[in-house]
Parts: structure tokens; sequence; C-alpha cells
């Protein structure tokens, strides 16, 4: 993503605002404040003809530094080019690059009611970690939002009777298409099941 790419960006970040289902953000940041909030390298847009049709990019969730390896995933596709197989595209680069960069876990909050964004994300080897209710308001509401992340396995150990996965990202050969996607299966339980 280059600077010049800002505006169309932040015009496919308005259309997702309007949905009043991407986003608690009621109001399009500046250019300097959405690019102070984003990764400085892990940001990519999609194009055709010349023109933005999409964009993906990581936040930090965290100032502190024992977190600077989970980064915050955010998609949006124009609403003209939505169905073409686009969002999966770059968050295959994102995915890619991020691991090179050194981040170990991607999560996204979602609204529940965004069910396309949680099967995209499904998809790309994200799980549902959990339910987050009464986070924040949009237009005086309280929304539930679902929590999805995808966690990069090593190695499991065995301690005693239970199975502890540790940081490595593992493909899930049974997906489609031209990746495979990631196994997020970080797991505590016991050895055998």
């Amino acid at each position: 993503m280059e600077w010049k790419d800002l505006k169309e960006v932040l015009k496919i970040y308005k259309e997702g605002i309007e949905t009043g289902m991407a986003t608690f953000e009621t109001i399009v940041p500046s250019e300097q404040v959405w690019d102070e909030r984003h990764h400085a390298t892990l940001r990519f847009v999609a194009e055709e003809h010349n023109r933005v049709v999409g964009w993906i990019g990581i936040s930090p969730v965290s100032t502190r530094a024992v977190y600077y390896g989970v980064g915050e995933v955010s998609v949006y596709i124009s609403s003209d080019s939505k169905g073409k197989g686009i969002a999966s595209k770059l968050f295959k680069i994102l995915i890619e690059e991020s691991e090179k960069a050194g981040f170990w876990t991607l999560q996204s909050s979602i609204f529940a009611i965004n069910t396309s964004s949680i099967q995209l994300h499904k998809k790309m080897g994200f799980r549902v970690v959990g339910t987050r209710e009464k986070i924040a308001q949009l237009k005086g509401e309280c929304l539930v939002l679902g929590k999805v992340e995808c966690v990069q396995i090593d190695e499991e150990i065995y301690a005693g009777n239970y199975k502890i996965a540790i940081n490595k990202w593992r493909p899930l050969a049974s997906l489609a298409g031209d990746f495979a996607g990631l196994m997020p299966s970080f797991s505590y339980g016991q050895k055998g099941r």
C-alpha cells in the first residue's frame, strides 16, 4: 500500500461504516490518523483497473512489549467488488507477510451479525474463540462481537496427561483453492483426545 492509496482505502472504509456492521467507528479518520493506527508494512490493497477495490491491514492490540506479535486484522472490500475472492487473496498475503514479520497471533473482532466476515475468517483458518457483550456502543446500542483468532503452532509438548501446542502455523489441507489455509490448533486437553 502506498500513501496515494489512502484516499480510496478510506472511501472503502466509509462504505463499511455505513453498513452499521463492520466497525463501531462512525467517522472516517484522516489519512494521517489511519496511517498511525496501522502497522507500517503489514497493509495491502487489491486493485482492479488501477482502482483500489479492497484493503487489509494489521493494528497493534496493545502497546505492551509482550504483545508485539499479536495483531488485529481489518479487511474491507468495496461494495461493488465483493464475492470475487479478493479478501481471501489479501488474507493470504497478510498471513504470509505477518509471519515473516514475527507475528504469532492474528485476531479480529467481528459483529455477530456480520456472518460473511465470520465465514471468511473461518475459511482462512481462524476460529471463534469467544463472544464479547457490551464491549462498545454504536449509536447508543451495545452490540455483540465475536472474537476470532489464528495462532501459530511451533510444537506440541506434553505435560503429564496434557498436550500443549506452542506457536507455529499449521496448514489445513482440506481447504480448496490456491491457499491451504491455517489450522488454528492451539489446544489444551488430555493426551490422546
